[in-house]
């Protein structure tokens, strides 16, 4: 074995060790990152879809009370009237 690969080859073996554990450290630190930016979008996405089912769920008890109040509903459906039900409900389901 030459002097020159004697000197050469360890410095060769140390820069390869030295770029493997660059890269590992590297792709180990942007795959968290990728992951904590797609676990946060998930979660933002989870609270968007939790926001808009409150509001529709807001929207239908308020369409709710709006016809449950309506003067003259009770006693039809007391008197099981679906006639003047429908003719009471049917505008402001109709509306809403």
């Amino acid at each position: 074995m030459s002097i020159r690969l004697k000197v050469i080859l360890p410095y060769l073996l140390l820069t390869v060790v030295v770029t493997a554990i660059g890269v590992f450290v590297v792709t180990r630190l942007v795959s968290n990152t990728l992951e904590e930016r797609l676990t946060n979008q998930l979660l933002e996405a989870g609270r968007v879809v939790s926001d808009n089912f409150v509001r529709e769920e807001v929207a239908h008890v308020e369409s709710a009370r709006i016809v449950a109040y309506t003067t003259g509903l009770a006693q039809a459906l007391q008197s099981e009237d679906r006639e003047a039900a429908l003719t009471l409900v049917e505008p402001l389901a109709s509306g809403l």
